[in-house]
């Protein structure tokens, strides 16, 4: 019998129910050589808003930036080349297994400082006086290995250690530079990054998962403008040995170089795009005349 006071424009749920259960996926091992990296797949002009964007997934790896100016600086005072200003902001559910608290964090005012860094040497600042330009990077899945992250699983994570992951900048940084150059940013070159961990076994693992970075003895992260054969940014971690950090950086400048090539195509193709929808773009006839 029909209750008198049941809301029939609502689906009405049981009164009780049994707690839900997610079982955690299994952590797949890796299945690529060493010497590999996960696809790259990069498409620019994404964010009509901004003046330029990008968008870069490889395998678990998701991350979006957006580019906005060159505008007129904020501050009075002036300025002979442009201000940057670099933020990055990792999404509550980015990395699996784990929710992060929204706001503020600690990894990503590094993550910031560190991006900025490494763009810094491709950008023609001193053609944009009193000009700012700020870049917006948001990475909404983080399926990327260091040896930071294996030291905060064996020492646990009692400060949200875990969540700490220096893997993020180099991809940050590609994507970071494809939106610049879709926003038509004066630059030297085009900022690729890549990175690779090296495990207990001496083996050097190229671009790592948070699953490869379990057995991690030593990290390395380069970012390079390969056009120029310019390094902007490099930091190791752990224990190398000489010949060790040269075969790194061997192994990082050319991942960095065939990244380069995806990243210079999705930037080509962003224009023609662009050029085409302006030429299909209909004309505006004056009816007074």
């Amino acid at each position: 019998m029909a209750h008198a006071n049941l809301d029939r424009r609502r689906a009405n749920g049981p009164e009780t129910m049994p707690p839900l259960f997610m079982p955690a996926a299994p952590i797949a091992p890796r299945s690529r050589a060493p010497t590999a990296a996960r696809p790259l797949f990069i498409k620019s002009a994404l964010i009509p808003q901004a003046n330029g964007s990008a968008y870069l997934e490889a395998g678990g790896l998701k991350l979006a930036a957006a580019v906005y100016g060159p505008r007129q600086a904020r501050q009075k005072a002036y300025s002979q080349k442009a201000d940057v200003v670099c933020e990055v902001r990792v999404a509550p559910f980015a990395i699996a297994g784990q929710r992060r608290r929204p706001g503020k964090d600690v990894e990503s005012p590094s993550l910031s400082l560190a991006l900025r860094s490494a763009l810094l040497p491709s950008l023609r600042l001193r053609l944009l006086p009193k000009a700012s330009v700020d870049i917006y990077v948001t990475i909404l899945e983080a399926d990327a290995g260091s040896m930071l992250l294996a030291q905060a699983g064996a020492e646990g994570a009692a400060a949200g250690a875990s969540d700490i992951d220096d893997a993020l900048l180099p991809a940050a940084a590609t994507a970071a530079s494809v939106a610049l150059a879709d926003a038509g940013i004066e630059m030297w070159g085009l900022v690729v990054g890549a990175s690779l961990i090296l495990d207990r076994k001496g083996t050097m693992l190229l671009d790592p998962t948070r699953a490869d970075a379990v057995q991690a003895r030593a990290s390395a992260r380069l970012c390079s403008m390969p056009a120029l054969g310019a390094i902007t940014s490099i930091e190791m971690a752990g224990d190398l040995t000489p010949d060790e950090s040269d075969a790194a950086i061997t192994m990082l400048q050319q991942a960095c170089a065939d990244m380069h090539l995806v990243a210079a195509r999705a930037v080509k193709t962003g224009f023609e795009t662009r050029e085409e929808d302006a030429r299909g773009a209909p004309t505006m006839i004056d009816g007074s005349q």
